[in-house]
């Protein structure tokens, strides 16, 4: 069994989840935890977080991930959301409303680099309830 803490400064929550098995999105791709894992350190990027035996589905937006003693896998992400409070409809309207804005305005950088950031975190939103 797995002792899983998940924590998220934007949440402001600490929670705390036995489980059989974790699926998180690294930066190098999605990674399956199971007891036994070897001990490691990784950064997360954004996507769906799966808790085996947690009811709800998360998005996290970056973030690291700790395994320790093959039964300790500590969670700490940048941003944090349930996918149930996620709108489908809304999300498709900001990511057109971008799109839009990347095509018509002329940005300068610190503007172009925040919208992307948003696209990003929309499109990765977009995918986890799909």
């Amino acid at each position: 069994m797995l002792k899983v803490d998940l924590i998220s400064p934007t949440g402001a929550e600490l929670k705390t989840f036995n489980s059989e098995k974790v699926v998180a999105p690294s930066a190098m791709g999605e990674l399956t935890i199971l007891e036994g894992h070897r001990d490691m350190l990784c950064t997360l990027s954004n996507g769906s977080l799966l808790i085996d035996g947690y009811k709800e589905k998360l998005m996290i937006y970056g973030g690291v991930m700790e395994i320790s003693n093959g039964s300790e896998v500590h969670i700490a992400a940048d941003r944090m959301v349930n996918t149930s409070s996620l709108n489908k409809d809304q999300i498709e309207k900001d990511i057109k409303a971008i799109e839009t804005r990347l095509t018509t305005e002329s940005l300068d950088k610190a503007e172009y680099k925040k919208l992307m950031k948003e696209y990003q975190y929309l499109k990765a939103e977009l995918s986890s309830i799909l």
